[in-house]
């Protein structure tokens, strides 16, 4: 079943160990999703930190992938979602308790 979901993610501006810049996370983050999890042209992408697209995986493939094209250790992204109480977050998370309590139902992707 097709489902409309959104990422919202932070990058750090700083080069991490591995010597991926800012521009390498995002660049990896949105070809991962562009490429392997939303159905063709079914993304936008205006906005410069949120994206909407439509995807036929579930939740925690996306996480995973969206896992996979950041550094948990200094950025950070909320997937969920459109009209569900599903999301997942990934990453540095300063505060996850106050996130929790603005949605409930948010887990932590591990």
């Amino acid at each position: 079943m097709t489902k409309t979901y959104f990422v919202a993610y932070r990058i750090a501006k700083k080069t991490d160990k591995l010597g991926n810049t800012y521009d390498d996370r995002r660049d990896s983050l949105l070809k991962a999703i562009k490429d392997e999890i939303a159905i063709k042209r079914s993304i936008w992408e205006e906005p410069t930190s949120y994206l909407l697209f439509s995807s036929k995986s579930c939740i925690d493939t996306i996480a995973a992938l969206v896992n996979y094209a950041i550094n948990s250790k200094t950025d950070m992204a909320i997937v969920g979602i459109i009209g569900e109480e599903e999301m997942r977050y990934i990453g540095k998370i300063t505060n996850s308790r106050l996130l929790r309590k603005f949605v409930p139902f948010a887990k932590e992707y591990e």
